[in-house]
């Protein structure tokens, strides 16, 4: 018997990972879950092209593709509701961009698309179209170089 249970004589229940979702959504401060993808390249188009959707209740997507955020009233638009809250930055392959994907994230949706084509002799040209309008995501599609792991012995 544990601390919890001698104090208040229950046992304590931790929540399943599959039931938290639920026990969230029936949560009245909850207003809606938006889904977030990973903005690399290796997300598939599906997950990309979802990037920013809202819904009542979430479906479930595999951690590295990307997560379900809810969505709530915070304090300040409870108080001040007209004033809208300044848009965030998140976290990708090529550092920080505006949560709504910015310019990487239709570079990647078209990257992915080109990828999961079937290669018909004319994806190499139009990966090489692709650098020339992002070129500042050109980088990203170039393989890194393997560094030389020579020991050398004194």
């Amino acid at each position: 018997m544990g601390w919890f249970s001698k104090l208040f004589g229950l046992k304590r229940q931790e929540p399943k990972a599959g039931n938290i979702a639920k026990a969230a959504a029936n949560d009245q401060g909850i207003l809606h879950w938006k889904f977030t993808a990973a903005l690399k390249t290796s997300t598939p188009l599906e997950w990309l092209l979802q990037h920013g959707q809202t819904t009542k209740s979430p479906i479930k997507v595999p951690h590295k593709f990307g997560v379900w955020v809810p969505v709530t009233n915070s304090l300040r638009e409870l108080i001040f509701p007209s004033r809208r809250s300044p848009s965030s930055a998140m976290a990708s392959q090529v550092g920080q961009i505006p949560h709504d994907g910015g310019e990487f994230l239709p570079f990647l949706i078209e990257y992915r698309g080109i990828v999961e084509a079937p290669d018909n002799g004319l994806n190499a040209l139009r990966l090489d179209a692709l650098k020339e309008r992002y070129p500042q995501y050109a980088h990203v599609l170039e393989p890194k170089p393997k560094k030389n792991k020579r020991k050398t012995w004194r």
